[in-house]
């Protein structure tokens, strides 16, 4: 990144981080205006649109930045919520097995932190087909959630109630 580059983004960043949204908006356009390939400014973007409700454009910012680095894991995650958000659970969970296939390729393991999250996440999406009463599909969510973290607890019990609403007792 250029000089000017550097202190429009390092202002950009101080201004996220003091909640001045309407600013570090302001800051990232211009730095994508000069240079559209920053995958980091794209998701920064997209973080700002979701946080003010827009989510439409967070959706678009997580895509451009996951275009230009397939490999983002968290532009990945940010995704894959936006959609959740969206009620486009389909899509949210391509999005998610997508990035844990790709962080796995990358390493000999996915990192703890992204673990955590993509679990937290196949909670979430559990949660949604357990109220919709598509409790298979809850099940399978909540699976993918222990394969990943094995030790939440809360991931366990609603396992333990989708097998029981199911009728299947000695799984539950």
């Amino acid at each position: 990144m250029a000089a000017n580059l550097d202190e429009l983004y390092e202002q950009g960043v101080d201004a996220y981080n003091r909640g001045d949204l309407v600013n570090a908006e302001a800051l990232f356009h211009r730095i994508i205006a000069v240079n559209p390939r920053f995958a980091d400014i794209h998701n920064k973007l997209g973080l700002i649109f979701a946080q003010t409700g827009r989510l439409e454009l967070a959706a678009r910012s997580f895509e451009q930045a996951l275009a230009i680095n397939p490999g983002y894991t968290e532009a990945s995650l940010n995704l894959a919520i936006t959609y959740s958000d969206q009620n486009q659970y389909e899509k949210a969970r391509e999005v998610f097995e997508r990035a844990a296939r790709i962080s796995k390729a990358g390493t000999s393991e996915i990192d703890p932190f992204i673990k955590g999250k993509l679990a937290n996440e196949h909670l979430k999406i559990g949660g949604i087909y357990t109220d919709l009463k598509l409790l298979d599909e809850a099940i399978d969510e909540y699976q993918k959630a222990i394969r990943l973290a094995p030790n939440f607890a809360d991931i366990i019990t609603q396992l333990g109630i989708a097998y029981r609403e199911k009728g299947k007792y000695d799984e539950a």
